[in-house]
């Protein structure tokens, strides 16, 4: 794995890291390694927030096809990008009905560490109008004052099929009905 720099496609997967559910520090590479022994094929890393709807629709389009993926021997890594408790992420995760077991962990980033350096956490300059009441007697300006403003935003779902070695195979944006079908043949093919 990278240790700097930005994910791209056929390149070693920059660091992620970041705490289980038990709250003892983890990474994907160390995952990935305890799996290969195992014979699995390869991984799917999903970047996540208890926040977001999109990625509680993931989890569970996951969790529907979690046999298929267990018959590919693919594994499922999802790293929440926030600072939040262990136990509210596990009962977020079991409220939609979704079991971490042997083929699905959880890495908790309460940092977002990981989204900057795989591209999911975005930062730019915003003018912002500003909100001004006119005093008492006065006219409002015709045009209204604005500020710049350091607006960050966070990306999720975002997806990274994987190989064993932590390459990165793939990268999805947007998900759709199609995204199991994605993730074994990109590992399928990837193997040959």
């Amino acid at each position: 794995m990278a240790e700097k720099g930005m994910m791209m496609v056929d390149s070693p997967l920059p660091w992620v890291s970041g705490w289980n559910l038990q709250g003892a520090a983890t990474n994907v590479m160390t995952i990935l390694q305890r799996l290969e022994v195992q014979n699995a094929k390869g991984a799917y890393l999903l970047l996540c927030a208890t926040w977001s709807s999109a990625c509680g629709d993931s989890l569970q389009v996951i969790q529907q096809q979690s046999g298929r993926l267990q018959a590919e021997d693919i594994n499922v890594i999802v790293v929440f990008l926030e600072d939040n408790a262990p136990m509210n992420i596990q009962q977020w995760v079991d409220k939609l009905g979704v079991t971490y077991n042997t083929t699905i962990r959880i890495i908790i980033d309460r940092y977002h560490r990981s989204a900057i350096r795989l591209g999911a956490y975005e930062e730019h300059i915003e003018e912002v109008e500003l909100p001004i009441t006119p005093p008492i007697g006065e006219e409002a300006l015709a045009k209204p004052l604005t500020e710049r403003k350091k607006v960050k935003r966070l990306r999720v779902p975002l997806g990274v099929v994987l190989s064993m070695s932590g390459r990165v195979l793939s990268i999805i944006t947007q998900e759709g009905s199609d995204l199991i079908d994605h993730i074994t043949k990109t590992i399928r093919y990837a193997g040959e």
